[in-house]
């Protein structure tokens, strides 16, 4: 596995059934967006990225807004206890759902949140070297075939063998986006309802505030 991702992404509805209504990509909001969520900072868009790499550093930000989805990649939501985001990327505009997703193939780590209406209903986060990080909030559906060990790290079988969590954070982690986003980037990708490659990302770096005179 070697997929990374730190995303926040913002819906009225059931993200995976947009794909197929086949959205376009807007750049009307673009500069609202940017000042809105990264206040102070100034940014100059550079050439476009895709839905396939949503991990930039921090000089930089993915933004596709879709009408009924609008994703934007930032290191800033690439954090431990994902409950914790600044509250202005909460509380963007009047979408009825928001998610957090961050997901690092080095260290196996992987963490998401929802919040429906600005309360947050779910938020987890766990790696093999801290364990479960943040675990907040009932779990979804589609959670439970992990935490009933139907998806063991580890043969079970093979006692030499050993995981310090029941299941591994990155095939979770696929499983996750599979379910909330409609897309994963290892794994099953037949399942996938759209290819991350096709959907374009207006990309922008932050500018320096120092000059080299």
């Amino acid at each position: 596995m070697g997929a990374k991702t730190w995303m926040i992404v913002y819906s009225n509805g059931n993200v995976p059934l947009v794909w197929s209504r086949e959205p376009k990509l807007n750049s009307e909001r673009n500069s609202k967006i940017l000042s809105v969520l990264f206040p102070g900072e100034k940014y100059d868009e550079i050439e476009n990225g895709n839905l396939a790499s949503t991990c930039p550093d921090n000089s930089y930000v993915q933004i596709a807004d879709l009408g009924e989805v609008l994703i934007v990649a930032t290191y800033d939501v690439a954090i431990d206890n994902p409950s914790k985001i600044p509250r202005n990327f909460v509380n963007f505009e009047s979408y009825k759902y928001t998610y957090v997703f961050a997901m690092h193939s080095g260290v196996d780590w992987f963490a998401f949140a929802v919040w429906e209406s600005g309360s947050l209903i779910r938020s987890l986060s766990l790696s093999p070297d801290s364990g479960i990080i943040e675990d907040i909030g009932a779990h979804l559906s589609f959670e439970e075939d992990y935490w009933n060990n139907k998806h063991p790290a580890v043969d079970p079988d093979d006692e030499e063998d050993s995981y310090p969590l029941a299941f591994h954070p990155l095939d979770f982690g696929e499983s996750v986006l599979l379910h909330l986003m409609g897309y994963q980037y290892e794994g099953l990708t037949s399942l996938n309802k759209v290819d991350p490659e096709s959907i374009a990302m207006h990309s922008f770096h932050k500018r320096s505030w120092w000059k080299i005179w």
